[in-house]
């Protein structure tokens, strides 16, 4: 928005300007306005700066338009490692494994991002002995290096593997603790995640938003509301309380341990709602048996003009099942239609 205001101001952008806005790009996953700042640049005469087209790699990269970020990247009269990490980086986040390794193979010179990026294309796509052996053969590693291994271990089901590498660690930051804990959690290891988080907190390891939502998904799934109500309390004293996803994550564990009041009152609480912590309030409902306070909640979801999505419409329909409540079911059944969910199979099932 500031930079179409600068245009309409006749401000001329610079290198530093289209630097900037195509990093924005990259975060929105924003195409069209990457392609448009292309055309910009192109016209403007930068079309040859290498800076400039390593970040146009990454952005078309970040938006899954791997055509254009290989056609920039052929077309660039020059390139440095940084162009090349841009362009493997490309194929490994989408799913290109084998041109991720084709690219790694031809680079002239790799760093450690490079190493960290090929090895992130194994781990994260169930490469795992792929990635184990690139591991061992990196001429240096990072903390890094080493968080991803843990959690592409932790993806393939193997939380024991994962924890071996974890506690070889010398350095181990928050995103470290964090990767582990997930692992736990996805796992179905939910005491583990538990004992590991109370260990991280006896090393004086500050907890992150990231801790807090993998924790309460572990006490979600053992419905332990006292560990849960601990945890609360650990929020509420490093200030994420006010988080919109660590409030629906807290909505959410309060649901699955049966303490309906107090997933309520962290509802009603939270400054900001998105669709999901709506439905999450809607769900803990459902999942107690509470089908008509489900439905009230759904109408004034609609009165606040949010857009109901699929998880939303099928926990509406779980509440009208419970009730058999026709009439409401036949009124979502419309909702449904109108928002052109209809045709998903998932939805049509409930």
């Amino acid at each position: 928005e500031l930079f179409q205001q600068m245009q309409l101001r006749g401000v001329e952008p610079d290198k530093v300007t289209f630097i900037g806005i195509l990093d924005a790009c990259s975060k929105l996953g924003a195409l069209i306005e990457g392609m448009d700042c292309h055309a910009m640049i192109l016209n403007s005469g930068f079309g040859s700066d290498i800076v400039l087209e390593t970040a146009l790699v990454h952005m078309y990269g970040k938006c899954g338009s791997l055509d254009d970020a290989r056609h920039v990247f052929d077309n660039m009269p020059q390139r440095d490692v940084v162009s090349w990490n841009g362009m493997l980086a490309a194929y490994a986040q989408n799913g290109y494994v084998e041109a991720a390794r084709t690219t790694f193979d031809n680079m002239p010179q790799r760093n450690l991002v490079s190493w960290n990026a090929m090895l992130a294309a194994y781990a994260q796509h169930g490469h795992l002995d792929d990635a184990r052996s690139l591991f061992h053969k990196m001429p240096q590693r990072n903390v890094v290096s080493w968080n991803t291994m843990i959690s592409g271990y932790g993806q393939k089901g193997n939380p024991e593997g994962a924890r071996a590498l974890f506690d070889k660690m010398s350095q181990r930051g928050v995103v470290s603790w964090n990767t582990m804990i997930a692992a736990y959690t996805q796992n179905g290891q939910g005491r583990e995640a538990l004992e590991l988080f109370h260990q991280m907190q006896l090393d004086g390891v500050n907890p992150s938003k990231i801790t807090f939502i993998s924790i309460l998904d572990a006490c979600s799934c053992l419905a332990a509301l006292a560990q849960g109500k601990q945890i609360h309390a650990n929020v509420v004293d490093t200030g994420f309380e006010s988080d919109v996803v660590v409030g629906t994550a807290l909505v959410n564990m309060y649901g699955k341990c049966g303490s309906l009041n107090d997933a309520r009152s962290v509802f009603d609480k939270m400054p900001q709602r998105d669709i999901v912590s709506w439905t999450a309030m809607m769900g803990a409902y459902v999942q107690n048996g509470r089908g008509k306070e489900t439905l009230e909640l759904f109408e004034n979801m609609l009165l606040e003009c949010l857009l109901p999505d699929k998880v939303t419409f099928i926990t509406v329909l779980d509440a009208c099942a419970n009730l058999a409540s026709l009439i409401e079911g036949k009124e979502c059944h419309a909702n449904i239609v109108k928002s052109g969910f209809e045709s998903d199979i998932v939805v049509g099932n409930a």
